[in-house]
């Protein structure tokens, strides 16, 4: 994501914060940060939980693909495959939404602009 200028980062406290005011609840974390960034193009916001056990974490996205479908912020849940990670694509709130699990993280990436998917696959390899 060389050519977007971050705007914005959050870490510690108020960033689980803001994820468990996105889920409506809190539960078990380890760690969590909120990055906005921004081109002439594009913004993009990430946000991110470290959960203290991979189980967690899966339970955490679990919890999510059964949520999601049933909101009316979002639409069009599809799986796709990236860089062999199972990452989840919903549309809504005026963005195109991805959220995957890595291991004991939990990540959500919601991106305006063309190519967003390009976007979302420069970060899948900056994360890993």
């Amino acid at each position: 994501m060389n050519h977007m200028k971050i705007i914005r980062v959050t870490t510690g406290k108020l960033a689980s914060d803001e994820i468990f005011k996105l889920h409506g609840k809190k539960f078990p974390l380890k760690d969590a940060y909120v990055a906005e960034y921004k081109s002439d193009t594009h913004y993009l916001v990430v946000w991110a939980s470290k959960s203290k056990t991979e189980k967690d974490a899966k339970e955490l996205i679990e919890a999510m693909n059964k949520k999601i479908p049933l909101s009316k912020a979002f639409r069009y849940v599809n799986k796709i495959n990236v860089d062999n990670i199972e990452v989840f694509y919903v549309i809504g709130m005026g963005m195109d939404n991805y959220y995957f699990l890595k291991g004991d993280e939990n990540y959500w990436v919601a991106i305006t602009g063309d190519y967003s998917l390009e976007l979302l696959k420069k970060f899948i390899i900056e994360v890993n």
